[in-house]
């Protein structure tokens, strides 16, 4: 569900591409422990 929400509001977001990545990037790192479905599915994209 988290993943989602980052998802729709990168999506929705004006902020330049860098800015965007650092916040994916952020969330994966903090959240990683209890999201790896989730960066699974990031490594066979």
């Amino acid at each position: 569900m988290g993943t989602q929400l980052l998802a729709k509001r990168i999506e929705r977001s004006t902020d330049p591409l860098p800015a965007r990545a650092a916040e994916v990037h952020a969330f994966f790192t903090k959240w990683e422990r209890i999201l790896p479905t989730e960066i699974a599915q990031l490594t066979t994209v």
